[in-house]
């Protein structure tokens, strides 16, 4: 029986503090934005093009170590688990764990885009129906 989407949306920030925190941010002597005003879904897409970009690696490593350990991590997970993903990004590096867990409870992926978090779960889903 395939599994229901749901979603919830959770808001990181107040649209009133916004201008607050990005003039602190660009006042201060190392400047800087608070990354949850660049995770729009533009903003998303150009970190998965950075993601394969050769100079980062971690991506990539992470990757690896998935390919090479995930059937030891999925056999100490057991079954039932609920796999939970902070920044699950396009949701590619789990794909390596959901293949072999035995019947999980759920997988939730967090990430700060709504849009791109629904767009993963939707491929999620229809690659891993149970």
């Amino acid at each position: 029986m395939p599994t229901r989407l749901l979603v919830e949306q959770l808001s990181l920030f107040d649209e009133n503090g916004m201008r607050e925190e990005i003039l602190e941010g660009l006042s201060a002597q190392r400047k800087s934005i608070p990354a949850k005003y660049l995770y729009d879904q533009r903003g998303s897409a150009f970190f998965e093009e950075i993601c394969e970009t050769p100079e980062y690696y971690v991506t990539r490593t992470e990757l690896q170590v998935l390919r090479e350990h995930s059937r030891e991590m999925c056999g100490l997970m057991g079954e039932g688990v609920v796999l939970l993903e902070p920044g699950a990004g396009a949701a590619i590096k789990v794909r390596h764990l959901l293949a072999r867990l035995e019947k999980p409870a759920a997988y939730v992926p967090i990430e700060i885009c709504a849009p791109a978090l629904l767009e993963a779960s939707r491929k999620i889903q229809g690659d891993f129906p149970r």
